[in-house]
């Protein structure tokens, strides 16, 4: 974290270079909130004020030069248009992430390989999971490809047992309506399903001891 050095500008230094009373006020509030709201400044951005009076004079330099610009024709900035920069600042602070972003989150891999012996639903953090019931068909309840679009999921069978989801929500590798169908009754199968937001899509897929070219 990069060490933060705050410039202490009395009102007087405001007022040289702001025109009004109100603009110092409001030039005030904003860098107090751009202070409260900010954890980390990045090296290279923040002003630098260090020991010497030149560096001081600097860092005051930059901040005229940020007031004129604010003032420059073909309207100076009136004390309601700070007060909109500074409700931003305070909104960027509190807005969550988009919705689209925490379900790419979760669609990153996070597990490691899990065996099933039984029929199962897929768990959150799953994303390679080994098909290990025997004696009869493995039916998988997968999960909403409309709430994990981008998400993948790796199936492979250790059983000659097929697999298939408890829904019509499969499209078959090379296209077609939806249906059930993920692993024929071959050990060794696998195949690896991604969310199109609506279904969940065939992408990979190979029997065992296939050769892939």
């Amino acid at each position: 974290m990069a060490t933060r050095t705050r410039l202490n500008l009395t009102r007087d230094q405001l007022a040289s270079f702001l025109q009004d009373h109100e603009q110092i006020k409001q030039f005030e509030r904003l860098f107090a909130t751009v202070d409260s709201n900010t954890n980390d400044i990045i090296p290279g951005v923040e002003f630098a004020a260090g020991n010497s009076g030149q560096a001081a004079n600097d860092a005051l330099a930059e901040i005229a030069a940020l007031a004129e610009a604010l003032n420059k024709e073909p309207s100076p900035a009136s004390a309601s248009q700070l007060a909109v920069i500074e409700s931003q600042i305070e909104d960027l602070a509190l807005t969550p992430p988009p919705l689209d972003s925490l379900a790419i989150l979760a669609s990153i891999p996070t597990s490691v390989v899990v065996t099933k012996t039984a029929d199962f639903t897929v768990a959150p953090n799953e994303t390679w999971i080994i098909n290990n019931k025997s004696g009869s068909t493995c039916t998988v309840t997968l999960p909403s490809a409309a709430t994990y679009p981008g998400r993948y999921l790796t199936f492979q069978n250790n059983q000659d047992q097929s697999l298939i989801s408890a829904s019509s929500d499969v499209i078959p590798q090379g296209g077609g309506s939806a249906g059930t169908a993920i692993l024929t009754n071959v050990s060794g199968n696998w195949a690896t399903l991604v969310s199109n937001g609506t279904n969940w899509v065939i992408m990979q897929a190979a029997s065992f001891n296939n050769l892939l070219y």
